[in-house]
């Protein structure tokens, strides 16, 4: 299976986005909770080719999703954990240049999730030793993406914004992914867990 891939997305022409940031993936325990680092420029433009490429993960690396709910109503987050075991005796350290951004989504028939990623190069090192790492997540279950324009004017798939922002998914049943931009300029990617089915109700 191909590694999903997500682009760097930002919100504009009157579209709203939700932005799912890689830092709450960050292992705060190990490298500082809320210590502030100075946002730098990537050291280059990304390829896009390079997205479709087989990025593979380390093979001392394992891991998986864990959801403390898996039925919750529209709307609701979801809030949970992704456990990293790193098998070997040394610690792995993913960051090549820029540090790959990661979040969890959920994707269902006729939708795909498309999280919005900064654009910045975060150069912190992440840094995972040996042992069990457990990083926090948070699963949006409402659309990504909504437009606030005025009626008539919403961009083509984009649905209009309610008052609290994007409206709720639809009711159904949907896996969580793990999703992912790794570029040129970033290293290792984590492996992809098993998808966690989720169901959403009204």
């Amino acid at each position: 299976m191909r590694r999903r891939r997500a682009g760097a997305l930002s919100a504009a022409g009157g579209v709203v986005a939700v932005a799912l940031l890689a830092a709450s993936l960050a292992p705060l325990a190990a490298w500082g909770a809320g210590q502030a680092v100075p946002a730098q420029p990537a050291p280059r433009p990304p390829d896009p080719r390079s997205f479709d490429d087989l990025f593979p993960a380390l093979p001392k690396l394992h891991d998986r999703l864990v959801l403390d709910d898996t039925t919750v109503t529209a709307g609701t987050a979801i809030h949970g954990t992704l456990v990293v075991v790193n098998q070997g005796k040394r610690p792995i350290d993913l960051t090549a240049g820029c540090r790959p951004k990661y979040a969890v989504a959920l994707e269902g028939p006729g939708y795909t999730p498309g999280p919005v990623f900064t654009t910045t190069c975060d150069t912190r090192p992440f840094v995972f030793g040996p042992g069990t790492t457990r990083l926090p997540v948070a699963v949006q279950t409402t659309y990504l993406a909504c437009s606030d324009t005025p009626e008539g004017s919403t961009p083509s798939g984009v649905l209009p914004c309610t008052g609290s922002g994007p409206p709720p998914l639809p009711a159904g049943r949907y896996t969580a992914v793990l999703v992912e931009l790794v570029g040129p300029a970033t290293g290792w990617g984590l492996p992809r867990p098993k998808p966690v089915v989720v169901t959403i109700g009204r």
